[in-house]
C-alpha cells in the first residue's frame, strides 16, 4: 500500500451489464482470464458499483462469475473461496488496486480507513459473538443479537470500531455507509435475458451500440439525465451480437426499453471494437460527465 486513500463515490450508483458470451471471442480460459481482469480493472478505474451478468448463448456465465468473484474478493480473503477449473490461470489477473484492494496490513493504519472486509470464522451464540477474520494479525470480534444469522459462514463489511484485550471491535455495514468508493461487486444472480435485465431495472438505462446516436448529438441531454439519477445502467452486448441483435433475437424493441441508446465511438478506426476497449471508452465519458459537474 502506497498510502492512505479515498476516492470519491459518483453521485449515482453505476450499474454495468454484460452477457454471458463477452468471452466468445478467445479460445482458452487463459484469454478468457485475461479479459476479465481487464474489464474488472475498468469497473474499478471508473467506480462502478455492481456488474450484472445476463445470459446468452454460448452460456459462460458460471465462469464469468468464479473468476470476478475471486477477482473482486480482497487478497487477504481469496483463500475463503473453494478452488475451482475455472480459476486455474486467476495468478495472471492484474492487481485491482481498488480502496478494498489496497488496505493496510497494520491495525494502527486499518484504524484510519476504519473500513474492511472479513469472513465470518466462528460464532459463538451463546455469547453473541461473531468471530470475522479482518485479515490483520489481531482477530475481529463483532457483537450481535442475532449470531445465528451468521451460521454460514460468508464475507461481510464492518467497520474497525476499536481495540480492546479481546481483539478488534467491529460492526457489519452497507457498502452505502463508506463515505469514499470502495469497490465492484457482483451480482451474484444470472439474469434469464438481456429483456429480464432491463425490465427490471428502474433507474437510467443506457445502452452502447454503433448503431445508437453518436454521443456528441446527446452529451448534453445525457449528462443532465445522468447527473440528477439515482441508479444508472450501462448495457453492453457480445463480440458477435450487438444490442440491437440481441434485442431483435428476443423479440422485443431495444429504443422502448432504453433511455439512450449510443454510439459512444462515432467514427471509429477500426472494424471492430472488442468489449474491454469499449467498456474502457464508454466509462471514461460518463467519468468525464461527472467531473463537469464541478
Amino acid at each position: 500500500m502506497q498510502g492512505l486513500w479515498f476516492p470519491p463515490k459518483l453521485p449515482f450508483r453505476l450499474y454495468v451489464a454484460i452477457p454471458s458470451n463477452i468471452l466468445s471471442e478467445e479460445s482458452s480460459l487463459r484469454e478468457k482470464t485475461m479479459k476479465l481482469g481487464i474489464i474488472a480493472r475498468a469497473l474499478a478505474i471508473f467506480r462502478a458499483s455492481r456488474v450484472l451478468i445476463y445470459r446468452r448463448t454460448p452460456d459462460e456465465s458460471l465462469l464469468i462469475r468464479d473468476i470476478l468473484r475471486y477477482h473482486l474478493t480482497p487478497p487477504y480473503l481469496k483463500k475463503y473461496i473453494p478452488l475451482r477449473p475455472f480459476l486455474r490461470y486467476v495468478g495472471l489477473l492484474p492487481p485491482l488496486r481498488a480502496p478494498s484492494h489496497d488496505v493496510p496490513d497494520k491495525l494502527s493504519e486499518a484504524l484510519k480507513i476504519r473500513y474492511r472486509e472479513g469472513f465470518v470464522t466462528k460464532v459463538l451464540e451463546e455469547r453473541g459473538l461473531v468471530m470475522v477474520d479482518i485479515g490483520l494479525k489481531e482477530k475481529g470480534i463483532m457483537a450481535t443479537e442475532h449470531p445465528e444469522a451468521y451460521r454460514r459462514r460468508r464475507f461481510v463489511l464492518v467497520k474497525l470500531r476499536g481495540v480492546t484485550s479481546q481483539g478488534v471491535l467491529l460492526t457489519e455495514v452497507d457498502v452505502d455507509d463508506i463515505p469514499f468508493y470502495w469497490r465492484p461487486f457482483l451480482e451474484e444472480r444470472i439474469f434469464t435475458s438481456l429483456y429480464a435485465l432491463l425490465n427490471e431495472f428502474k433507474g437510467l438505462k443506457i445502452a452502447t451500440s454503433r448503431y445508437g446516436r453518436s454521443i456528441e448529438s446527446v452529451f448534453d441531454s445525457l449528462r443532465e439525465k445522468l447527473l440528477s439519477s439515482n441508479e444508472v445502467l450501462i448495457v453492453f452486448g457480445a463480440p458477435y451480437e450487438g444490442l440491437y441483435d440481441i434485442a431483435k433475437d428476443e423479440g422485443f424493441s431495444l429504443d422502448e426499453v432504453v433511455d439512450f441508446s449510443i454510439n459512444f465511438i462515432p467514427e471509429q478506426g477500426v472494424a471492430t471494437v472488442r468489449s474491454e476497449e469499449a467498456m474502457f471508452a464508454v466509462l471514461s465519458i460518463l467519468n468525464l460527465m461527472k467531473v463537469m459537474q464541478r
